[in-house]
């Protein structure tokens, strides 16, 4: 999410009126089926180079609006050039959080995303009123056949599979497990890692597995609500 300074005032005005509801509205389950995920062809996975994962924790009684927002998205994410897949899933630990999945073919497709009209006006909503705190972070994918990566960097790690067969990491610190929110039984995995080179150890032991998917991460940015030192400026 950048500052709505990088656009003007009479089209992030325009983008607002357009996504945000006259009251907030009761959602049907057909509505929160079709954005929990978003796949155009899960084969063009394997061309996704960059992730985005974004965690957010609506603000009291505004979760419905934050989905109806994203219904209202979802056409223009799909013909958004470079976009491959999103999944959204529901926090175990912290009542109320989502974590947003969603991955991309280059960092210049996300670029065309991050600066769409209806999607700035969605982060302006979002920003002032809607969510009580997010997180977001965007990473570059390590391929499989990778060799190294560097050590000090920042990386985290997300697996996703069946709960029956992840590896349980529910109790440790640095762990945050997440429900798919229509695929039960669907899990998604993040792990805090202290540096890059922890992460490609944690990585490399995984990844092996045939049962679930294993993707190491390097963090290119990491912001939030109040922590804007790496939010993009335009």
């Amino acid at each position: 999410m950048a500052p709505t300074s990088c656009i003007s005032n009479a089209i992030a005005a325009r983008s607002m009126r357009a996504l945000r509801p006259l009251s907030t509205p009761s959602i049907p389950q057909g509505r929160r089926v079709a954005m929990s995920r978003v796949h155009p062809d899960p084969r063009a996975l394997a061309a996704a180079k960059y992730v985005v994962a974004f965690e957010v924790k609506p603000a009291a009684g505004e979760t419905e609006t934050y989905f109806d927002i994203a219904g209202k998205l979802r056409p223009a994410l799909l013909a958004m050039d470079g976009f491959l897949a999103n999944d959204r899933f529901r926090s175990r630990a912290r009542p109320g959080a989502f974590l947003s999945l969603s991955f991309w073919e280059s960092e210049a497709a996300l670029v065309r995303w991050r600066n769409e009209s209806m999607h700035r006006g969605a982060q302006s909503i979002g920003r002032a009123h809607l969510f009580e705190d997010y997180r977001l972070r965007v990473g570059r994918l390590v391929e499989p056949g990778a060799a190294s990566v560097p050590g000090d960097g920042r990386a985290f790690v997300i697996l996703d599979g069946t709960a029956r067969d992840l590896p349980r990491f529910e109790q440790m610190a640095d762990a945050d497990v997440f429900d798919h929110l229509t695929e039960a039984g669907r899990v998604a995995t993040v792990l805090e890692c202290a540096n890059a080179g922890a992460a490609w150890g944690l990585w490399t032991l995984l990844r092996p597995r045939q049962e679930f998917t294993c993707h190491l991460i390097l963090t290119l940015r990491d912001y939030g609500l109040n922590r804007r030192q790496e939010a993009p400026i335009c």
